[in-house]
C-alpha cells in the first residue's frame, strides 16, 4: 500500500483548503505576499523619513529667523547710534540757532486774575439785553428727591440743595 504523498511547492500555502488553492494560482499568492511585505517596508521608510524631513524644514526656518534677528540687531545698533548723534545738546542748540531760536534774556511770567471766569450762560444773558439767565435743566430724578425731602424731614439734603 503505497500512498502517494502530495508535496506543495510552497509549504506555507499547504494549510489552505484545496478549493482555495484551486481558485488562485500559487504565483498570485506569492505576488500578494510580495506586495504586503513591500507595503510594510514602505510604511517603515515613511515613518523614518517623515520626522527627518520635519527636522530639516525646522532647521531651515531657524536659520532664516537667525538671519532676521542678526539684521534687526544691526538695524537697532544703527538707530541707537543715530539717536545718540541727534540728542547731543550741542547739535540741538546749533540747530535751534540755525532756525532762529535763541535763549531768553529775561523770565516771562503770566499773571492770571484770582477771580474765576464767569460761566458762558451768564455772559450770554448779559449780552442779550441783560435778561436773567434761565434755570439749568434738572434731571428727572431730582424732582423725586425734592418730593421725598418735603415728605421726609431731611435737613442735610435741604441745606445742601439751597
Amino acid at each position: 500500500m503505497l500512498q502517494r504523498r502530495f508535496l506543495a511547492p510552497y509549504p506555507l500555502l499547504a494549510w489552505r483548503p484545496a478549493f482555495l488553492r484551486r481558485v488562485l494560482p500559487e504565483e498570485a499568492y506569492l505576488f500578494a505576499r510580495f506586495l504586503f511585505v513591500l507595503a510594510i517596508l514602505l510604511a517603515a521608510v515613511y515613518v523614518y523619513l517623515q520626522p527627518a524631513r520635519q527636522i530639516s524644514v525646522t532647521r531651515f526656518q531657524i536659520e532664516d529667523l537667525q538671519k532676521e534677528y542678526a539684521r534687526l540687531q544691526r538695524e537697532n545698533a544703527d538707530l541707537t547710534r543715530q539717536l545718540a548723534t541727534y540728542t547731543d545738546i550741542r547739535r540741538i542748540e546749533a540747530r535751534a540757532r540755525k532756525l532762529g531760536y535763541q535763549p531768553p534774556d529775561t523770565h516771562l511770567f503770566i499773571v492770571m486774575s484770582a477771580s474765576p471766569v464767569e460761566p458762558i450762560a451768564a455772559r450770554q444773558a448779559t449780552d442779550v439785553g441783560n435778561a436773567p439767565a434761565a434755570a439749568p435743566h434738572e434731571p428727572w430724578w431730582q424732582w423725586i428727591l425734592d418730593w421725598a425731602a418735603e415728605r421726609i424731614d431731611l435737613p442735610a439734603y435741604a441745606q445742601a440743595r439751597r
